[in-house]
């Protein structure tokens, strides 16, 4: 990755513990752990991966290998498993054919299990087609576009963090109110005329600290997850604009990997592939997008237009 150009938040090389990091991090799917305290629990912003992805990853990082075996795969295809036809929902299934000059192709068709499609066959290259051409668009993301896209998304963070700020500032009072509550429990159990038990005061004064273990689990929480996301977007940007040399530079099974992390239920409808980019990555290239024909048309209404006629 290092080789590559994938760089850290302060554009440093990426270390092995960094990585290892983010792979065990259940934020990514929609649970923040709470180290201090120990505990789990949802969380309300976007989700990167699905927790099905993020077991599979804990099952590669573990040394169980989630690739099938050849004995029945038969062999390693790109989009093997990862496409299905978009009439029937069978899965697309490679083929490898030789032509006499002992050339090898690759072609994939609906299985046609439901007897309800046609049996059309596409190439692989023609199947990598948009593939490449997507890729390519997050290549030729400048760095001016890639900030003026992150400056546009700290712009709609502002409501998030004012909500944020504002459940700051309410758990402080609550937390305040407790710490009150706790000590007033004190000062009564100490007072030689008092009727509280203590048994009664372990029990209560237990509730009031559980509730300020809760309590503070949130406050951290809020807190973080400024930090947590701008990481993530940092992390997206990286990998988007070196997506197409990653692809290219891969094996098989890596390509595969790769396109299920970008593409959204990829299906084939004849010989037409569709698919959707998985977010945020869909949000990157339409704002990229956007951005690109801004600029050209704000460099064509600049030019003066001196060889029309009067």
């Amino acid at each position: 990755m290092n080789r590559l150009g994938l760089r850290s938040k302060k554009w440093k090389n990426i270390q092995k513990s960094t990585i290892e990091n983010i792979l065990k991090d259940s934020f990514y799917y929609g649970v923040s752990y709470s180290k201090k305290y120990k505990v789990s629990a949802n969380h309300n912003y976007a989700r990167l991966i699905t927790k099905e992805l993020f077991d599979r990853c804990q099952e590669i990082r573990k040394g169980k290998s989630w690739r099938p075996e050849k004995s029945i795969v038969r062999e390693d295809f790109i989009f093997w498993w990862l496409m299905k036809c978009n009439k029937c929902g069978c899965t697309v299934t490679p083929e490898k054919k030789s032509k006499k000059s002992g050339k090898e192709f690759i072609y994939y068709s609906c299985t046609n299990g439901k007897h309800i499609c046609k049996r059309e066959y596409i190439s692989e290259n023609n199947l990598l087609e948009p593939i490449y051409s997507i890729l390519y668009k997050f290549s030729t993301i400048t760095p001016e576009t890639q900030n003026f896209i992150l400056t546009e998304m700290r712009k709609s963070e502002e409501s998030e963090v004012s909500f944020n700020k504002a459940q700051i500032i309410k758990i402080d009072k609550e937390m305040e109110k407790i710490w009150t509550s706790d000590e007033n429990l004190l000062k009564t159990y100490c007072n030689p005329s008092s009727s509280i038990t203590s048994e009664m005061y372990d029990k209560i004064h237990q509730e009031y600290q559980d509730q300020l273990t809760n309590l503070s689990y949130q406050k951290d929480t809020y807190s973080k997850w400024k930090s947590e996301y701008e990481l993530s977007i940092v992390t997206v940007f990286s990998l988007a604009m070196r997506a197409k040399e990653i692809f290219e530079s891969s094996e098989v099974w890596e390509k595969k990997l790769l396109l299920k992390f970008l593409l959204q239920n990829p299906t084939l409808d004849n010989k037409k592939p569709i698919f959707n980019l998985e977010s945020p990555f869909d949000v990157l290239l339409t704002e990229s997008l956007i951005k690109q024909k801004s600029q050209i048309w704000s460099e064509i209404s600049d030019i003066s237009f001196n060889w029309l006629p009067e």
